[in-house]
């Protein structure tokens, strides 16, 4: 017979008192006193459950008396989402959970990995400064320097554990804008192709952006699936400019518009047969229902 699996979320209560029931040590006092007390063992048993847990959720009560960073420090592992539930949004604007560099830090320490990506976002701005002063060799060389940014910050955030779905979404965003910006370098440094072959160079940087809004209106979120062919296009995309300049071989250009509008009509099968594992290596990949057998 067939049975539906239900997930129910897992949900964890913890509370610090004192051997005499006190949540803090002094009235309206903060919490942070008791954790200094606790001994290092403690303290990263705590951190450990942080760590454990998709969310961690404090009141803006909280936020208000002990500012906290509510991240995992103490040792290694993801730092959970944090969840303030307040009505009025009366939060300190210096509290540490709106103000801790969340884009390059995620909560903890330093994220290189978000860092590198960032810096492929930033490189686009020189890159067409040094095209339009007319150093194209210059500009080709920062070029390449940002698109082995795109596998440096996978590789850094595998080495050191902090894989996130906050860093794959980063990503995922500056790659579509360092895509949309070779359309620009392309421009830049050679505007003929744009005559000789515009249906392609059409397709080429049009076809991911109407993805990108049909995925959203489909699903309510823009997904980016990691399949073979989308490797593969980006691939051909990235290398495109340096391929033409260096061996002239326009046909290329086909070839990659061909390879990625495949790749997103892949996509749009996929999420049409249900399927939202972003990590699929393919669109003819079985979709998990949810139904035990």
């Amino acid at each position: 017979m067939d049975a539906t699996a239900v997930a129910y979320p897992k949900l964890t209560t913890f509370s610090e008192l004192t051997i005499d029931g006190r949540l803090t040590l002094t009235p309206g006092g903060s919490s942070k006193a008791l954790f200094a007390y606790y001994g290092t063992p403690l303290q990263q048993w705590f951190h450990a459950q942080r760590a454990a847990h998709d969310a961690i959720m404090v009141g803006a009560g909280t936020v208000r008396a002990d500012n906290p960073e509510l991240t995992v420090r103490h040792v290694a592992g993801a730092n959970p989402l944090r969840v303030i539930p307040t009505n009025d949004g009366d939060l300190p604007d210096d509290a540490h959970v709106l103000r801790d560099g969340y884009l390059w830090r995620e909560g903890g320490a330093v994220k290189l990995a978000n860092i590198v990506t960032l810096l492929r976002g930033v490189l686009i701005l020189p890159i067409a400064v040094f095209l339009l002063e007319g150093a194209r060799w210059l500009a080709l060389g920062l070029y390449l320097l940002a698109v082995l940014t795109d596998g440096l910050d996978g590789w850094l955030a595998r080495r050191s554990g902090r894989m996130s779905d906050f860093g794959a979404t980063l990503d995922a965003v500056v790659d579509n804008v360092f895509a949309l910006a070779i359309a620009l370098f392309l421009w830049l440094a050679m505007p003929q192709v744009y005559a000789t072959h515009p249906l392609a160079l059409g397709l080429l940087f049009l076809v991911p952006l109407a993805y990108l809004a049909l995925s959203w209106l489909m699903t309510g979120r823009v997904l980016m699936f990691h399949f073979q062919s989308a490797r593969v296009g980006a691939l051909l995309l990235f290398a495109l400019w340096p391929l033409l300049e260096l061996t002239g071989a326009t046909w290329l250009i086909g070839l990659t518009a061909a390879v990625v509008t495949l790749s997103r009509a892949e996509q749009v099968v996929f999420i049409l047969r249900g399927g939202r594992d972003q990590d699929a290596r393919h669109g003819g990949q079985a979709i998990n229902t949810g139904v035990n057998t």
